[in-house]
């Protein structure tokens, strides 16, 4: 299965509408999966108007109406594999050890989050963490492909 994992969009604060390299990648995905900071109803919208099955959560800058629509974090089983999303908070130093404290038990094996706008994956304990970057021209988003185990690849944006 291949995932579009995309957060931090802040449409229209930072940018009036997705990057065209983020929209062609949506089109070849089978999922995506939205960390946060969208900003508007109108983002969340456009995201579930295409045919694939979109996920989302609740971030710091989402404005009110968007808690009727997300949940603050969500567990999701995809294969054999649980996969928690979560926006993230607070300072962008140790966040993963923050959001590691919080995960249910037992620790899914893939935690997604957004909220530091910098691309990372790492591993703590037996949960790998994967950050796909800010969702804007300069940013990152991430694919997921998952088969018997975890691809991830990191797509700067160019346009």
């Amino acid at each position: 299965m291949k995932i579009i994992i995309l957060s931090d969009t802040h449409i229209p604060a930072i940018q009036s509408t997705l990057p065209e390299d983020v929209i062609k990648a949506i089109n070849t995905s089978e999922m995506i999966l939205g960390l946060g900071d969208f900003t508007t109803t109108d983002t969340v919208h456009f995201l579930k108007g295409y045919s694939q099955p979109f996920y989302g959560v609740l971030g710091n800058m989402d404005n009110y109406e968007l808690r009727d629509y997300l949940p603050l974090h969500r567990t999701l089983n995809i294969q054999d594999f649980s996969l928690y999303m979560v926006h993230g908070w607070g300072s962008p130093n140790e966040i993963e050890q923050r959001i590691y404290k919080t995960l249910p038990t037992p620790k899914p094996n893939l935690c997604l989050y957004g909220h530091s706008h910098k691309q990372s994956d790492n591993h703590i304990g037996k949960t790998r963490f994967i950050n796909p970057g800010t969702c804007r021209k300069g940013g990152s988003f991430a694919i997921l492909e998952i088969q018997e185990e975890i691809n991830c690849t990191f797509h700067p944006i160019k346009k």
